[in-house]
């Protein structure tokens, strides 16, 4: 991937507050999703919609937000977040949440 290619990111949205969406798994940092392909991210907000352990959808909304690859790179680098490049290819599926 080119570093000025788009990808996508889950912003959720909670009492107009939002804030970058990222997988917590126990004692590990939060890892944001960085989607390569679009559909991939929009499936991946319906997955959480309709799993009844997440709560998007109810009090909580997911928007995709199109940013340029190298900038998010960059600044979660800078930030020390961690995270995760979906690949076209890659089939991601939200974590149990137990």
């Amino acid at each position: 991937m080119d570093p000025y290619d788009p990808c996508y990111l889950l912003v959720s949205i909670d009492s107009g507050e939002a804030n970058i969406f990222s997988l917590r798994s126990g004692d590990q940092e939060p890892e944001v999703l960085l989607f390569q392909n679009r559909d991939d991210a929009e499936r991946y907000v319906i997955m959480l919609e309709q799993d009844d352990a997440y709560i998007v959808g109810e009090s909580l909304s997911m928007e995709i937000r199109e940013v340029v690859l190298g900038a998010a790179v960059d600044i979660l680098h800078e930030k020390g977040r961690n995270y995760i490049l979906v690949k076209e290819k890659d089939l991601f599926i939200p974590p149990p949440t137990d």
